[in-house]
């Protein structure tokens, strides 16, 4: 039986996007706390920054103050994406390397 992590697309999750078109009523009702407890791939993102005033990391920052989101969920997520892309298999690993190498210098003080 194939799962749907076998399949090769990824979710797109735009947060504010869901809230302004009240697909959402509130960050909490997002599939990406299901996503992640069963392994489903998603990336987050931002579908127009200028309308919704946001941006990746003040998107994240939100989900973490509101919903509990942790270092380790947003992990998972950019892991997803570089995992889902049409890189080589070599290319993946090659930026699972340096994202995790990077990872803390660019998005812990979002959870401290």
């Amino acid at each position: 039986i194939k799962t749907i992590q076998g399949f090769p697309f990824i979710f797109e999750v735009c947060p504010q996007g869901m809230l302004y078109r009240k697909a959402i009523s509130s960050l909490n009702e997002l599939p990406i706390f299901d996503f992640l407890k069963y392994g489903i791939p998603f990336v987050l993102s931002v579908n127009n920054n200028t309308f919704c005033r946001s941006n990746i990391d003040k998107t994240i920052k939100e989900l973490k103050d509101k919903c509990n989101f942790t270092y380790l969920d947003i992990r998972e997520c950019f892991n997803f994406a570089v995992m889902k892309s049409f890189a080589s298999q070599q290319e993946k690993s090659e930026l699972i390397r340096k994202l995790s190498s990077r990872f803390d210098r660019f998005y812990q003080s979002l959870f401290d």
